[in-house]
């Protein structure tokens, strides 16, 4: 007889909301680790495109179902159906890459206060299937600072949780439509250390439909998010670290904006109105500056 596959205490947990035709790759990939998770459970958030079908093949896959109320919510549902002491939020759309369970578990083990570790990722192209390498961004000692002037991590599926502490930090914030993973990271680091590994972990596929592509709906998510943690980041003596943050997506989104209307893509004549709103000093430099390089 075969031996059973080693298995690993995580829990891997894929939310979906009509993303049924990615679902089979995800996990195909989260199968392909090793050792394997102890858990893997789809969490559909009321979707209409029959994710049950697209998981069939999979028996060791368990599926939840619950009316729609959001990514948060989804992820939330799947960690109370859950019973591992490790945690893996994988998008329906996302992929993990080989050891990135592995690397994880490594990286927590040498400090059992830390709440979470992330690895480096991928983003993948899906038309073209080009794959670029994003530079990986340690987290210094002083993690909240670091999240208040941005978001080291990236992506949400090179990171791995304890269970502990995302419990009892309450979990994903769920009056958030967006940026609920940067809202948890901040909370996190806020109480405790954060560890990261340079190991890649996952691709983050790029597909058109990706919510991230509305920069003015993320923009505003993230200015939200951080307006929460400006008293803690007063009473911390880091309101640098504030304002560079502020800073930093507004330039990050309009850059979002450019590359859009690079691409002539329909819409962005409208979220460029509302991105003046939210950022205008920001949006008329990057216009000026791509309006500068045509000229030359």
């Amino acid at each position: 007889m075969a031996a059973a596959p080693e298995t690993a205490p995580v829990a891997v947990v894929i939310p979906t909301y009509n993303h049924a035709a990615f679902l089979p790759a995800a996990i195909r990939s989260v199968l392909a680790q090793k050792p394997c998770p102890l858990e893997i459970i789809i969490v559909d958030d009321g979707s209409d495109d029959h994710p049950e079908e697209a998981i069939k093949t999979f028996p060791g896959v368990r599926l939840v179902r619950q009316r729609n109320a959001g990514l948060s919510a989804a992820r939330n549902r799947g960690v109370r159906e859950t019973s591992a002491p490790f945690l893996l939020f994988l998008d329906a759309d996302d992929r993990l890459l080989p050891g990135a369970i592995a690397s994880g578990l490594a990286s927590l083990a040498s400090n059992p206060l830390a709440a979470l570790t992330y690895g480096a990722y991928d983003i993948v192209d899906a038309p073209t299937r080009k794959v670029t390498k994003v530079a990986f961004r340690p987290v210094p000692t002083d993690a909240f600072a670091a999240f208040l002037a941005g978001n080291p991590v990236g992506m949400h599926g090179c990171v791995l949780y304890r269970r502990r502490a995302l419990e009892g930090a309450g979990g994903f914030r769920e009056g958030l439509s967006a940026c609920e993973d940067y809202e948890l990271y901040l909370r996190l680091s806020r109480d405790y250390p954060v560890l990261c590994h340079d190991d890649r972990c996952a691709q983050y596929w790029h597909h058109g439909g990706n919510m991230s592509r509305d920069a003015a709906f993320m923009l505003r998510s993230a200015l939200r998010v951080l307006r929460d943690y400006r008293e803690e980041a007063d009473r911390r003596g880091h309101f640098n670290a504030y304002r560079a943050g502020v800073a930093g997506w507004k330039l990050f989104y309009t850059g979002v904006w450019a590359g859009l209307v690079r691409e002539h893509r329909p819409g962005a004549a409208a979220m460029g109105l509302k991105l003046l709103r939210l950022a205008p000093a920001t949006l008329i430099a990057k216009a000026c500056s791509a309006a500068l390089r045509v000229i030359r």
